[in-house]
């Protein structure tokens, strides 16, 4: 079992919502009847606890209009790693800096270089070869650790 606790989202559809049961009559119709309405206005904040080894996922409501189709498409979830698109842009950008470099010089012997232009070019080699082969996202799995703890309250 793999607990995930995260801030509510009332844009989100969480599944087992409608039958939450705590044992109390008023949470309970908070939580069916209020709770989405009372966070989107920012009265109130919860935190949900999900079973991601159930596949017990957040999940985004469809868009519905204009305006939400637009901020899904630009800003929704996607597969794409952030990382991976910083990486493909650092990238692109050392290749245009070794075209200006390579149009810049004008003596190609690197062995006629002097050693700070030699140590440039090294680094530059050994940190493209970093981000290339070990810089990669983390493709293990995702999840918190829960450390149950007990406290006392001494009085004096």
């Amino acid at each position: 079992m793999s607990i995930e606790f995260s801030l509510f989202d009332p844009a989100k559809t969480y599944a087992g919502r409608k039958q939450f049961d705590c044992g109390h009559s008023v949470i309970n119709k908070f939580v069916h009847d209020s709770l989405v309405s009372q966070v989107k206005r920012q009265l109130s904040v919860a935190y949900v606890v999900t079973d991601s080894d159930r596949n017990d996922r957040l999940k985004r409501q469809p868009p519905q209009n204009c305006t939400d189709w637009v901020d899904f498409i630009f800003t929704g979830p996607s597969g794409h790693s952030v990382s991976k698109i910083n990486q493909l842009v650092s990238l692109y950008i050392t290749c245009i800096w070794l075209i200006l470099i390579y149009n810049s010089k004008q003596d190609w012997h690197v062995l006629n270089w002097s050693g700070v232009d030699q140590s440039f070019l090294y680094l530059t080699i050994l940190a493209a070869f970093g981000i290339a082969v070990l810089a990669q996202t983390y493709s293990g799995k995702h999840s918190h650790r829960v450390n149950l703890r007990k406290s006392e309250i001494v009085t004096k």
